[in-house]
């Protein structure tokens, strides 16, 4: 709300039942409700189709299938919600989990930022092990041995002409399909 040039927001810790106020990642659903996770207590999903504008939560932590309480990253790929934990890589059908981890694919459990690119493939950052992509069978791992200047790999972006850009520990890498710059 504005008052004047003086902004106003409104605060949802206590309003809507957030349990944890430090957030890492926020998405919107494809049904129009918005994910948020936390440092400690997972995912919460509010909704707003209650006709008020108080957002009803709903909560996800590993009690429900989510593979840890440390949500780092939040994406919409369309067909899937997916988060990046600290133990791990969760993928939200709309009913249930499936978890990738280092037992089955990822070099390492604590993501830090998804992606999807405009190829269908999902870009996940590691912290320590570089980035890995999934293109929905198999995960193809790089990292500083790849040409990476770091392993950390915190922000993911792709450009207007499919250039992926790797925000790591040690600066900013490109890549170009074959090679990082």
């Amino acid at each position: 709300t504005a008052v004047g040039s003086l902004h106003i927001f409104t605060y949802y810790k206590d309003v809507v039942g957030l349990g944890n106020g430090n957030i890492f990642s926020i998405a919107e659903g494809n049904d129009k409700t918005i994910w948020i996770g936390t440092s400690t207590d997972g995912a919460y999903r509010y909704s707003t189709s209650n006709g008020t504008d108080k957002p009803t939560p709903q909560n996800f932590s590993t009690a429900s299938g989510l593979a840890g309480n440390n949500v780092r990253a939040i994406l919409n790929d369309g067909k899937y919600i997916w988060m990046g934990t600290d133990n791990g890589l969760s993928r939200f059908n709309g009913n249930s989990f499936t978890t990738f981890n280092s037992r089955n694919g990822l070099k390492s459990n604590e993501i830090r930022s998804l992606l999807n690119d405009s190829k269908g493939n999902l870009w996940i950052g590691t912290y320590g092990q570089g980035v890995a992509k999934y293109d929905g069978n198999t995960f193809t791992h790089y990292g500083p041995a790849d040409g990476m200047s770091h392993g950390y790999v915190h922000s993911i972006l792709e450009d207007s002409k499919g250039y992926l850009w790797f925000g790591t520990g040690n600066g900013v890498n490109r890549f170009d399909g074959k090679e990082f710059t």
